[in-house]
């Protein structure tokens, strides 16, 4: 039948290069239309193993097409350091998680990265919201590769794009979409 020779046929594109699958995705799709590969506590491959979730680095998941990534903060002096609840990753939410997106993005700006922040254990010594620490890191350098509106797009207008998705409230509007349980997405 048709149908599944069109099927296998984008099937075997999109397994030849992992990196740039989603270039033969219809740009009027929206990003909820799409089944998007994505890992769960996607930095946790770099920690003790019983906190160990992934085997492959952020920019190895990436490559290998994953597009939704869940990213866990911990608010610790102003700054992002990544955990897997109370286990320190060791990683910076600047260099380790925005910077990897964007150099990915750069040289794949056909392919879109869904990003689900979460707050995760106890926030210490900070004088900002998680909010405004997020905006600060979005703002001060990287807002072109960032898609902040509250509403699912279409992937046409978020390649090359980071698309926010939070787990924490925020008084900073846009600032992605809420998935806090006190949301409305769509229309």
């Amino acid at each position: 039948n048709q149908k599944d020779n069109i099927f296998r046929r984008q099937k075997t594109k999109m397994s030849e290069n992992t990196s740039k699958w989603m270039k033969e995705l219809d740009d009027d799709l929206y990003l909820n239309e799409i089944n998007l590969p994505g890992t769960h506590d996607t930095c946790a491959y770099h920690c003790i193993i019983f906190a160990k979730c992934q085997n492959r680095s952020l920019s190895e998941q990436l490559n290998a097409g994953i597009r939704y990534i869940d990213i866990r903060c911990r608010h610790k002096g102003d700054t992002f350091r990544l955990h897997h609840a109370q286990i320190n990753l060791r990683l910076e939410f600047d260099k380790d998680v925005q910077d990897v997106c964007i150099d990915f993005l750069k040289q794949n700006p056909s392919e879109t990265i869904v990003m689900l922040i979460k707050q995760e254990y106890t926030p210490k010594n900070n004088q900002k919201r998680f909010d405004e620490v997020l905006h600060n890191y979005i703002r001060d350098y990287t807002a072109d590769y960032w898609h902040l509106e509250e509403k699912v797009p279409r992937l046409g207008d978020v390649r090359g794009k980071i698309v926010l998705l939070r787990r924490f409230e925020s008084a900073i509007r846009p600032l992605g979409i809420d998935m806090t349980g006190n949301f409305s997405i769509l229309s």
